[in-house]
């Protein structure tokens, strides 16, 4: 969930009218998975791969993608999907609520893909949107070194999430763009045409049904963490599972509170109940968010067919 709509593009295939346009609908997912795999993104298997190197039958970077899908069908999901096997060969499991029924395009998608399914119990009244939180530590088991949990319906990749990593904390989370605010409400309310810094009512509006508007104003100069894109350790997962659960009890119990998955997360970092967790910037980390960026700086973000970070790199997660 995020403070914005976007639009996607396939790697090696962005472009500028794709990221400025308001809409986003199954159609124009559709026609963007048709232009995907045009250009030349293979999959790199030398030894200097981060892709789950082999040596001697023991698998030494051992990573995990993760996404949900609940109500969509498999056009929706054909860019995300696409995009990450043309840059990552890796294991990558898809959510979906028990007892959904899996259609037969969605069941293609998953063979052609080597996509594992797994199915999760309603635990919270907002269903899989935010029982996914608790699926991704039992998902994320030791096995694993890292995984990342991603949105389906806006997100496409144009390099390998797990490359170039030296180091990592248990939670890697990322940030909206920096004119974002949690509040005043005096401030321009946020848009793509807004230049300066404003507000996002839709955070604003989470954060307050559920703490007040004490806790919210206490957050003015603050900007929202966007719950759609996560990286972590089983520990990490694990970490936020239980503080989410335990949050989430608590405001179960309050009828007005509509924090939802974004309102919970950015409850829990910015009152300090999460260790070892860095928050990466827009364009200075593993995923550059581009929702509600100016046309002026979309148009900054490309070189050539590439969207790239503020220091040159190419942005490994487009969101």
């Amino acid at each position: 969930m995020v403070c914005a709509t976007r639009n996607l593009q396939a790697p090696g295939m962005a472009s500028r009218k794709a990221l400025r346009k308001p809409q986003r609908s199954s159609l124009f997912l559709l026609t963007l998975s048709l232009l995907l795999y045009t250009k030349e993104h293979k999959v790199k298997k030398d030894a200097s791969s981060s892709i789950h190197e082999h040596r001697h039958g023991l698998k030494l970077n051992n990573y995990l993608v993760l996404t949900s899908a609940e109500g969509y069908d498999a056009r929706v999901l054909f860019v995300f999907v696409r995009s990450l096997r043309s840059v990552y060969a890796g294991d990558f499991t898809l959510l979906m609520p028990y007892g959904a029924e899996v259609a037969t395009d969605m069941t293609s998608l998953t063979r052609e893909f080597s996509i594992r399914l797994a199915f999760v119990n309603k635990v919270t009244r907002y269903g899989l949107r935010t029982d996914r939180y608790l699926a991704y530590a039992d998902e994320c088991g030791i096995s694993y070194t890292l995984c990342f949990a991603a949105d389906a319906r806006d997100v496409y990749f144009q390099r390998d999430p797990f490359s170039g990593l030296s180091h990592y904390a248990d939670l890697t989370l990322s940030l909206e763009d920096s004119r974002i605010r949690f509040t005043p409400d005096t401030l321009p309310i946020c848009s793509k045409g807004a230049r300066t810094e404003c507000h996002c009512r839709y955070n604003r509006k989470w954060i307050q049904s559920c703490w007040g508007s004490r806790f919210v104003d206490s957050l003015q100069h603050q900007t929202p963490i966007c719950s759609g894109t996560i990286m972590g350790t089983p520990q990490g997962f694990r970490m936020l599972r239980s503080a989410m659960v335990d949050l989430m009890d608590s405001t179960s119990k309050l009828p007005l509170c509509s924090a939802r998955d974004q309102g919970h997360l950015n409850f829990l970092y910015y009152t300090n109940r999460l260790r070892n967790v860095t928050v990466e910037a827009r364009g200075r980390g593993i995923v550059n968010t581009v929702g509600y960026l100016t046309n002026e700086v979309i148009d900054s973000l490309f070189d050539g067919s590439v969207v790239r970070n503020e220091d040159g790199s190419i942005s490994a997660v487009i969101h």
